[in-house]
């Protein structure tokens, strides 16, 4: 009877040390858990607006493409919103064209390359 009592202790001791190790060999290095210095995301910038025709409201599906980017984007037809993600900072001129219509007149905007997080 004792035999198999010990043999059941022994069993259940290995069975700890085993977990045990498993639980302590999970670190990344032997150095315990190594914070990583904060690097902040960098700024994002968007342009956003809404063209429409200027006597009656409706709302233009209106090319707008700014200096400086290389993809223009289109206003959505029902809204005439449109949304474009910026590349880059400095100086920046908007242009809106749409077929029928004469071009806008170019409309400029500066995005400092100095802001910080939360300013607009």
């Amino acid at each position: 009877m004792k035999s198999k009592f010990f043999g059941l202790n022994a069993k259940l001791a290995l069975a700890v040390l085993a977990v045990g190790t498993m639980f302590t060999s999970c670190y990344d290095s032997e150095n315990g858990d190594v914070v990583k210095p904060y690097q902040p995301v960098p700024p994002t910038y968007y342009v956003a607006g809404t063209i429409t025709d200027a006597e009656n409201g409706a709302p233009l599906a209106a090319t707008v493409s700014v200096s400086g980017e290389e993809t223009p984007v289109t206003a959505d037809a029902t809204s005439g919103a449109y949304s474009m993600k910026l590349t880059s900072t400095g100086a920046k001129t908007l242009t809106a064209e749409y077929e029928g219509y004469e071009p806008s007149g170019d409309r400029a905007f500066n995005i400092p390359t100095d802001l910080k997080n939360g300013e607009s």
